[in-house]
């Protein structure tokens, strides 16, 4: 895995990313699956890997759809997320992908909005240069005062 993108932490299967398939999927967040007509297909999780650039949250989106496309789920929903913040640049979050058992399938809106998602990914990379620079700022003056 490069440092350019999520760790990825698969619970329940492996694959490989070239493994990835594309398909309509449904994603719902901190959604209570309450179908016994359902199977867990897998349960991923997506984290920081200490020296990342790429893992926003359309990024992270991506590989969620990949991959449970790849498990041929019918349900992706995340069940825990954390935006960027001081102590991390990236998106990260968890999730569980289900099956549906039944012939009969539910029709599930997905929580996700493409437009909704750039806009928190901008307002992201907004916050993440405001932390670098003011820890710079506060780095420069300490050492600045400690030189002294």
């Amino acid at each position: 895995m490069s440092s350019c993108s999520h760790k990825v932490i698969r619970s329940g299967y492996q694959i490989e990313k070239t493994d990835y398939v594309s398909c309509e999927i449904p994603i719902k967040k901190f959604y209570s699956v309450t179908d016994t007509n359902t199977k867990v297909v897998g349960k991923i999780e997506l984290k920081d890997t200490g020296f990342s650039a790429g893992c926003n949250e359309q990024e992270a989106i991506e590989i969620l759809i990949g991959e449970a496309c790849a498990r041929k789920a019918d349900l992706i929903v995340i069940t825990k997320e954390s935006r960027p913040d001081f102590s991390s640049s990236c998106y990260r979050c968890e999730a569980v992908f289900y099956q549906f058992t039944s012939e009969e399938k539910p029709l599930l809106e997905t929580d996700i909005k493409k437009d909704e998602v750039e806009e928190r990914v901008l307002s992201d990379k907004k916050r993440n240069q405001t932390i670098f620079w003011t820890s710079f700022a506060v780095g420069f003056v300490i050492g600045f005062i400690l030189v002294q």
